[in-house]
């Protein structure tokens, strides 16, 4: 047994000597973690979110102002006779101003106290605060941006304190001490994400979070009981706001997470949170697109007018002439290809010259139709040759011998020798034609038988 015992000493001690540097290594690496200020920023009722892009955009057109803001009245330590304050300020490297429309603007947040603070557009308008109770009161103003961030550079904070009838020591921040400054949320929102912001006074700050000299403070922020913590100065935005009532406490904790005394460096304040509101600010924080938003951030703005465009029309789109077609018939010549003669003859529309010679010939045709056979227009030459013929037989023969055998040879060849020379004369001198052939046929017939009658 004690030899069994004398082998696992060294066992145990071997095992015990690894629970203890594991032990180390994590309480190390945990007193690590929380001096880094790594931030628990989420809860069981909200959670940080991204600024919306909007607010990102307009953001980067007040980055090139460093405010210079100054408290003029009430002078610092001064004893008021009076239960009212009237403050005076001055700011310089920042235009204030309230857009008419958008009821927002670049303004300077004053904060009495412990109350909630009020916001200056105009510096030139008197701020009263009423009521006071006797006593020391401390005054603070720093410039913000249209949707209550704070401007960080030094000159952008003043504060003063003063005594209303007595001096006390309530309200009496030490001089040179660090110093918390409560700036939002507080009040109504429609909108989400939510907007956590402070001033840091009197400490080492760091507005980078590639500093690595650990901070010597922490802010803590409670919601609703739920707590994290922020070691950056930076501001911060919340998500995940239930409608309703809220509670929003900021503390300043030392590098061992004490508060730091103070009488502003724990300050809580309500948030009633109603979802869709249609102010500015609630829908920049849902980040919508807001037409001429510019307005809140530049109060020389003026929104880009487009020019009425007239309403397009569509230009008229262009008919083709018609082309012609090789070979095609133009659209005069289309009564020709209905005419009877030329379909008989077959002929394509395409030849041009031959259906008005058919057409001559037609009108020859049927305008050799006299009363009598046609006896010869041009074969009787020689009238005379005719008293030789027996007197029986001109009476009766004459006419049947004339008639049948000039039509076709005589005829027929002198009326294509006109057409094939001059085509548009020879319409007319061919129309012309057969009513001469007739009359001379009736006069020859005439001058025949006035000569039978003589001779009989």
């Amino acid at each position: 047994m004690a030899v069994l015992n004398g082998l696992l000493q060294p066992a145990r001690r071997a095992l015990a000597l690894l629970l203890a540097i594991a032990c180390a290594l994590a309480l190390t690496a945990c007193s690590a973690q929380e001096k880094a200020g790594a931030p628990i920023r989420r809860t069981a009722t909200v959670t940080e979110v991204s600024p919306p892009a909007e607010i990102q955009r307009l953001g980067r057109f007040l980055d090139r102002y460093q405010p210079q803001v100054q408290i003029l009245q009430p002078a610092a330590d001064a004893v008021l006779t009076t239960d009212a304050v009237t403050v005076q300020l001055t700011i310089a490297d920042l235009p204030i101003f309230r857009h008419p429309e958008f009821e927002l603007g670049p303004h300077i947040d004053v904060v009495l106290d412990e109350r909630e603070h009020r916001d200056v557009f105009d510096v030139s308008q008197p701020l009263v605060f009423a009521d006071l109770t006797p006593g020391t009161h401390t005054l603070r103003a720093f410039a913000s941006r249209p949707w209550h961030e704070s401007f960080k550079n030094r000159e952008a904070y003043a504060q003063v304190t003063f005594h209303v009838y007595e001096k006390t020591a309530e309200h009496a921040p030490v001089a040179e001490a660090p110093l918390l400054a409560y700036n939002m949320p507080a009040g109504n929102y429609g909108g989400e994400p939510i907007l956590l912001d402070f001033y840091l006074r009197n400490l080492p700050l760091s507005l980078s979070p590639l500093t690595e000299e650990p901070p010597t403070w922490r802010v803590r922020v409670t919601v609703d009981g739920e707590s994290f913590v922020l070691d950056r100065w930076q501001s911060t935005y919340l998500k995940g706001w239930q409608p309703g009532r809220h509670v929003v406490k900021l503390e300043l904790l030392d590098e061992n997470d004490r508060l730091w005394a103070g009488p502003f460096n724990s300050t809580a304040r309500l948030v009633n949170y109603t979802p869709n509101g249609t102010d500015a600010l609630s829908r920049l924080l849902r980040g919508e697109i807001i037409p001429g938003i510019e307005a809140i951030v530049d109060p020389n703005y003026a929104p880009t007018v487009a020019p009425a465009v007239a309403p397009t029309v569509d230009p008229p789109v262009p008919v083709p002439a018609a082309e012609a077609v090789p070979g095609s018939v133009p659209s005069e010549i289309t009564p020709v290809d209905t005419n009877p003669v030329e379909t008989t003859s077959g002929k394509t529309a395409g030849e041009t010259v031959a259906p008005p010679v058919k057409k001559k010939r037609e009108r020859k045709k049927t305008a050799k139709k006299p009363s009598q056979p046609p006896a010869a227009t041009e074969p009787v030459p020689t009238p005379e040759a005719l008293p030789e013929a027996p007197p029986a037989t001109t009476g009766v023969s004459p006419e049947p011998e004339v008639a049948p055998e000039p039509a076709p040879s005589v005829v027929p060849t002198a009326v294509p020798t006109a057409l094939e020379g001059r085509p548009e004369p020879v319409t007319s001198s061919s129309e012309a034609a057969p009513d001469k052939a007739e009359a001379k046929v009736r006069k020859l017939h005439e001058l025949l038988q006035q000569r039978l009658q003589e001779q009989g």
